[in-house]
């Protein structure tokens, strides 16, 4: 699949961009289930990091693309009349699996919030189930 112009290299962050613009949100979530496979992950938020070593580096990547993921899936979600609240759970489930990963993920933390008002769950978590680490 290619998502840059010409012999342009381009990483798995520009999908979003590149897709979403194109209003093309099922090409875009699926280029990040497979991102998420090929970092060792089957793809789905329940039973997502394999990674034994415990790397940063890897979960802040992790993180990054289910967040990612995550807005693909609300803006297909919400383009959907009327909003697909199946698809706005699993953006919700993205969304939190990206704050378990990196809990200094400051847009995973708001998608969580947002995702919430949009499943009518207005109650927003007074607590946070991960709250961010002391070096964020």
């Amino acid at each position: 699949m290619k998502f840059c112009h010409d012999d342009e290299q381009c990483s798995i962050h520009h999908v979003l961009f590149f897709f979403c613009k194109a209003k093309r949100y099922q090409e875009a979530i699926a280029a990040y289930t497979v991102a998420l496979q090929q970092q060792g992950v089957s793809g789905s938020s329940s039973s997502s990091n394999n990674n034994d070593n415990n790397d940063n580096h890897f979960d802040v990547e992790c993180s990054l693309i289910y967040n990612n993921r995550s807005l693909a899936r609300y803006k297909a979600a919400t383009a959907a009349e009327p909003d697909d609240k199946e698809l706005l759970q699993l953006a919700l489930e993205d969304a939190e699996e990206a704050v378990r990963l990196d809990g200094c993920n400051i847009k995973a933390r708001y998608r969580t919030a947002q995702l919430l008002v949009a499943l009518g769950r207005n109650e927003a978590r007074l607590q946070p189930t991960h709250p961010p680490p002391s070096f964020c």
